[in-house]
């Protein structure tokens, strides 16, 4: 299909007129998620994109999809006028450079061109890729452990008798849960007590694959079985007065919402207020777009 009407991005970092920048639904989940195959949590999935992006910068990197597991950019060559696909563990993505640390690169293609690429992916390592008019290769990255999304509740203080907390877990695919409990007393550790014994009171179907375990009298680890992301939030019962169910590492209250799906936000006014979801084509991509599967 030729790009005489198809989708055109423009760097949205710029005042352009007319400029587009794709985002994922909010609610949606992350790409490339952790799945349970034979009980063991892996990742491994594929994906075919149709792309033609203008010429840019020397070795610039923007990204196209960033998810759960993998990340995959662009890379330009020293002209800016060829380009080729790079691709990460979303672990070597988060905790080195991206696009630089341990990637794979698939071949130099024209800028300006529209091409299409398929690209199988797996946490082994080995990774298919092809692109318009070129024979499947073998490519290879560090192999690594599939991530596996959790949060850790806590009370924030001494909870009150009257305590009511209403949780929903959503993971963006269906697997919704809402777990009621009632505060037993006005102790450290009552209300945590009671939303752990009141999701292990709903059958295996109800759970719909999420964990729940409890440490240190008031932490609630939540989890999945296949280690896919998920989101907490407060349903409109809940009423907590006196001590908040918030994350542990960040303080973020239930009644904000958690976000455990991986996402990749970014922040493009310098510590402010704008970070966005941007984990499906960076804002600084400049090129057209026809389908991405």
């Amino acid at each position: 299909m030729a790009f005489n009407k198809g989708l055109q991005l423009v760097d949205s970092n710029g005042v352009v007129r007319d400029s587009i920048a794709l985002q994922a639904e909010t609610s949606a989940p992350a790409f490339f998620q952790s799945q349970l195959v034979d009980s063991t949590v892996t990742a491994h999935g594929s994906t075919v994109f149709t792309i033609r992006p203008d010429q840019g910068d020397a070795a610039e990197y923007i990204e196209i999809v960033v998810g759960q597991n993998f990340a995959i950019g662009i890379e330009y060559n020293g002209d800016g006028d060829q380009y080729r696909l790079v691709i990460q563990s979303r672990d070597a993505y988060d905790t080195g450079t991206p696009g630089v640390t341990t990637p794979a690169y698939g071949a130099w293609v024209d800028a300006e061109v529209e091409t299409t690429f398929g690209v199988n992916l797996n946490a082994n390592g080995t990774l298919t890729y092809m692109h318009t008019g070129s024979a499947a290769q073998t490519l290879s990255i560090p192999s690594f452990t599939a991530e596996v999304a959790s949060v850790v509740l806590e009370e924030s203080a001494t909870p009150n008798a009257a305590d009511v907390a209403h949780l929903i877990l959503d993971d963006g695919r269906g697997n919704i849960v809402e777990v009621f409990a009632d505060s037993a007393g006005g102790s450290d550790n009552d209300l945590s007590t009671e939303i752990n014994d009141a999701f292990g009171d709903l059958t295996i179907e109800q759970q719909s694959g999420y964990e729940f375990s409890i440490a240190n009298g008031d932490e609630i680890t939540i989890t999945r079985t296949d280690g896919a992301g998920f989101k907490v939030s407060a349903g409109e019962t809940n009423a907590i007065t006196s001590a908040t169910l918030q994350q542990k590492t960040t303080a973020v209250a239930i009644a904000t919402g958690i976000d455990a799906s991986a996402v990749l936000y970014k922040d493009y006014d310098a510590g402010g207020t704008d970070d966005i979801r941007q984990d499906f084509f960076d804002r600084d991509c400049d090129c057209f777009g026809s389908q991405f599967a």
